[in-house]
């Protein structure tokens, strides 16, 4: 059945790219914060849980398709708009908080379309992610636990046999897009490292304009720099995350090659005068 969905889907998104399709909304400032990007998280349980495995299946195919391709995220965007009751309503009660969910997706969006379908191919085949290194593993699962729910977990685990590894797997699409360091002042913080910004299909430069349509500012910087908007995020993390969780997020990334530890520069040390005796 799901899979006749997804075709469904497919001609939809076929339909939309032979005529064209543009977003048209006024920019908006967004404000948001660590834990109402939680909140999404919980949503999602939310949504997720009630559904049969049958249902939650059809749901992972559906939207996987959307998150494929640009016009598809395009599309999802209009649906999350749309106020009528026409259009499909499990994605609707996935944006409780709509405006930073389409934020999501622009970021999303931003990413090359390879990965993407790439992630959400492995994702449907429940790969895992590697992690060779323990203490990054741990991490992985801490995380996991201190984000997600017991019973979704279990049920993510028993009916649909996925876990942390495998959502670290689709996560991994965002690989080198930026790398993360230490904050320099406070090392318990995040900082950027570095973000790809080689070019117009560069993340730094799709970030701007996938963003700069619909949001001018989040958190009042400029979506005009997309540098200065993953800067955004890393303040509203390190204002909302414990140091702990810092720590583990660190590490996570690590096991994507994602994070660089901050050495700070040694300062020469200024030559000794030698003194002596006057002859």
């Amino acid at each position: 059945m799901y899979k006749k969905i997804v075709v469904s889907v497919l001609c939809f998104l076929m339909v939309l790219n032979c005529v064209g399709f543009a977003v048209e909304a006024e920019t908006i400032s967004l404000t948001a914060n660590y834990n109402e990007a939680l909140g999404m998280i919980k949503a999602a349980e939310d949504a997720f849980l009630p559904l049969t495995t049958a249902e939650r299946k059809t749901n992972f195919s559906v939207g996987g398709e959307y998150l494929k391709t640009d016009i598809g995220i395009d599309a999802l965007i209009e649906i999350i708009q749309d106020e009528s009751d026409e259009s499909p309503s499990f994605f609707k009660e996935l944006a409780v908080n709509k405006d930073l969910f389409i934020f999501a997706l622009c970021i999303i969006k931003s990413l090359p379309e390879a990965n993407r379908v790439a992630a959400v191919d492995e994702f449907l085949a429940k790969k895992q992610y590697d992690v060779q290194d323990e203490d990054q593993q741990a991490a992985l699962t801490d995380v996991y636990e201190a984000l997600v729910d017991e019973e979704f977990r279990n049920m993510f685990a028993d009916e649909h046999g996925r876990n942390e590894n495998t959502l670290l797997n689709l996560f991994s699409c965002i690989k080198g897009s930026f790398v993360l360091t230490d904050n320099a002042t406070d090392t318990d913080k995040l900082a950027l490292e570095s973000i790809d910004e080689d070019g117009p299909d560069s993340f730094k430069e799709k970030l701007e304009n996938n963003l700069s349509p619909l949001f001018s500012e989040i958190n009042g910087t400029s979506t005009q720099n997309g540098e200065s908007v993953i800067k955004a995020i890393i303040a509203a993390v390190n204002s909302g995350a414990s140091d702990a969780m810092i720590s583990d997020y660190k590490k996570v990334f690590d096991a994507l090659g994602m994070y660089k530890e901050y050495i700070p520069e040694e300062t020469p040390s200024k030559p000794r005068r030698s003194g002596g005796c006057g002859g």
